[in-house]
């Protein structure tokens, strides 16, 4: 099916790169690179992002980055590691939500088809479409789902310390807002089950040994943001107004920011197969799982006073950005609702079990053709404009749309950020944060960095640090195509040089007539590797106990 709903992709042979797209190839070509060349530095952005040495990939998924990376150096091109990534994220969500249903006990035909369903809906086809990264924590949430339905069920010994902490990590190394929503989404489940539990103080000690090993194993992560944002001001992701991002009643049912008609009759199912089977077997677990989905959802449309908290909390503004963003954990809720109340039919009448198996085979094909259809729109619009998505997207060269194309499909990934890239500003040092300057401060890198990067030679060493020449006429003032952070040291012909920066780090310097070289590198606590090794041991040792424990069983 995951194939299926690449058809139109593979048929047209197009590269989509939709709206977050620019952002993240140059985060992978960036890491890509460092593979290729040997040359690693885990904070400068030396080969993507126009090479101006800015920090990205240390706080925005690190691991997941490298894991990337090595998918665009064995593909070579952007479609190719387009199709291996998509199909990845495909098989995560599908083997995740197919665990749903058998943790749920749902019969296999069930599961097969909401496994498939689940695979076109929300977020998950944003990845395949727009490279959005929320939809690796759509994908990856069915995991989470399969912690809470194994607290609800074993409310003595629910939590699975490993299991729970590994689910957690692997989402924290992709993408940190998913994390929180996945921990606040696990809450009410593990109240429920410490207040039903016999063994409160053995539930407490599972969760605080699962708490304790995600904190070892994604050291990599929390301390990256230790160490950029306890000496810099850091801007702001981009501010969207809440109450404008909400769901709506739509058709489509793979649409981030639609609750399509189709998934409102699904849950008007689930809530009468849950009602009809309360009053047969009370059944717990199917109506815990409901309501917790509801409230989800309805956090995520305009029932909920979002307007109210665009005007007291706008900080939210930059972080949750989205309301809508709330499906990733409505979903998975509402269809794992679904396989419990489906789970009851195999001892109903067959004639039940007939109408249900047509009528979810029905509704799966609908949602797989909504997919489908969808990424066919996507595939022509890229065929004519070259992106899907020209939103603060900069045209270097003038806009080419075969000469794109052509770059996009090239098997050299780098040449494509030579014509175009996107003006973000996220993660940029900032004298000061005020709300509303994102746009100031996407102009203010296109004009300083994207427009002047290529008048500069780029090198970077075999010691990670970056290093740009240039010819100068006459002794001067002279701004870089760099951006500087408070730990980031210059060197201007191997001597320590004063710098003035602007208002997103872009340094400007006093340099001499002829042949100048800057060297970029950034300084790390001297705390920073010794802990960075003991996160690679912690890693190392969990693998060799995992694979012991395995040995030991089959023994």
């Amino acid at each position: 099916m995951a194939l299926v709903f690449l058809g139109p992709q593979l048929i047209s042979h197009v590269t989509l790169v939709g709206s977050d797209g620019l952002f993240h190839m140059n985060r992978f070509y960036d890491t890509a690179k460092q593979i290729q060349t040997g040359h690693f530095n885990l904070f400068q952005s030396n080969f993507g992002f126009e090479q101006s040495g800015r920090v990205i990939n240390a706080v925005y998924g690190p691991l997941f980055a490298y894991l990337n990376d090595l998918i665009l150096v064995l593909t070579q091109s952007w479609f190719g590691y387009e199709i291996i990534s998509d199909l990845i994220l495909f098989m995560l969500a599908a083997c995740g939500m197919y665990q749903v249903t058998k943790q749920v006990k749902a019969p296999q035909w069930a599961g097969i088809m909401i496994t498939i369903a689940f695979m076109g809906a929300g977020w998950m086809t944003r990845w395949m479409q727009y490279q959005n990264m929320t939809a690796w924590g759509a994908a990856l949430a069915p995991f989470a789902v399969v912690q809470a339905i194994r607290l609800h069920e074993n409310p003595d010994d629910g939590i699975k310390v490993w299991s729970l902490a590994l689910t957690m990590t692997v989402i924290m190394q992709i993408h940190v807002l998913s994390t929180i929503f996945f921990t606040v989404m696990l809450v009410p489940f593990f109240i429920d089950a410490w207040i039903r539990s016999h063994r409160k103080r053995h539930l407490w000690e599972q969760l605080l040994k699962s708490i304790g090993l995600t904190i070892i194993f994604t050291t990599n992560v929390w301390l990256n943001f230790l160490v950029l944002y306890s000496k810099n001001q850091i801007a702001n992701p981009g501010a969207f107004v809440l109450s404008k991002n909400v769901l709506h009643l739509g058709i489509h049912l793979a649409s981030r920011g639609t609750l399509s008609h189709l998934m409102v009759i699904m849950i008007f199912i689930t809530l009468m197969l849950i009602a009809w089977q309360w009053r047969r077997s009370h059944d717990h677990l199917g109506l815990w799982l409901v309501i917790n989905g509801l409230v989800w959802l309805f956090l995520a449309t305009n029932l909920f006073p979002w307007r109210w908290f665009d005007q007291t909390l706008p900080q939210l503004q930059s972080s949750l950005q989205f309301p809508y963003r709330l499906t990733i954990i409505a979903y998975p809720l509402l269809f794992a609702g679904l396989a419990r109340s489906l789970s009851y039919l195999n001892n109903s009448r067959r004639a039940w079990r007939v109408i249900a198996q047509v009528a979810l085979v029905i509704a799966t094909f609908m949602a797989a053709g909504s997919v489908v259809n969808h990424t066919r729109h996507r595939c022509i619009i890229a065929e004519h404009k070259g992106l899907t998505s020209w939103t603060n997207t900069v045209s270097i060269v003038g806009y080419n749309q075969h000469l794109i194309k052509n770059y996009i499909n090239s098997d050299h990934p780098g040449s494509l950020f030579l014509i175009i890239d996107k003006r973000h500003p996220d993660y940029l040092p900032v004298k000061y944060k005020l709300k509303g300057k994102q746009q100031f401060r996407a102009v203010t890198y296109q004009a300083t960095i994207i427009n002047h990067f290529r008048y500069f030679n780029h090198q970077v060493t075999k010691n990670g640090q970056l290093q740009i020449s240039w010819q100068q006429n006459q002794a001067g003032k002279i701004q870089l195509p760099l951006i500087t952070y408070q730990q980031s040291q210059l060197k201007l012909n191997g001597k320590k040089v004063a710098y003035q920066v602007n208002q997103i780090g872009v340094p400007t310097i006093t340099a001499p007539a002829g042949h100048n070289t800057i060297t970029l590198s950034f300084k790390l606590p001297f705390y920073y590797y010794p802990l960075l090794i003991v996160w690679g041991l912690s890693i190392l040792f969990t693998l060799i106990w995992q694979i012991y424990r395995k040995t030991k069983r089959i023994r």
